[in-house]
């Protein structure tokens, strides 16, 4: 692993996406968190990353068929990607947050 490089899954087309390009005119990137929703940041609840291509891949793949819209791989990095903090590296408890939105209340 290349210090603070990770690998997250986004969603071109997620809910806010239409209100976000009205409101800044352009696409504001959103990364799939701990409780199964598209995020911008990791400042609430920690995105979900993974130090393996390939694992992310699949994860894509899997994600992609239980929402039914495309969900790809991209990377991130940088000092304000904390493991802890704003992110959670993937481990198989993750998995449901793949398929949709946890309820965590």
């Amino acid at each position: 692993m290349l210090g603070n490089f990770y690998f997250v899954l986004t969603m071109a087309d997620h809910g806010l996406s239409p209100i976000e390009r009205e409101q800044h005119n352009r696409d504001v990137p959103r990364y799939l968190n701990a409780d199964g929703r598209w995020a911008a940041s990791g400042k609430k609840v920690p995105l979900l990353v993974w130090t393996d291509q390939d694992e992310a891949k699949n994860a894509a793949s899997i994600a992609t068929v239980a929402r039914k819209k495309a969900v790809t791989v991209t990377s991130v990095s940088g000092s304000e990607f904390k493991v802890g903090k704003t992110i959670h590296v993937f481990t198989p408890l993750d998995h449901e947050a793949l398929s949709g939105y946890l309820n965590r209340s």
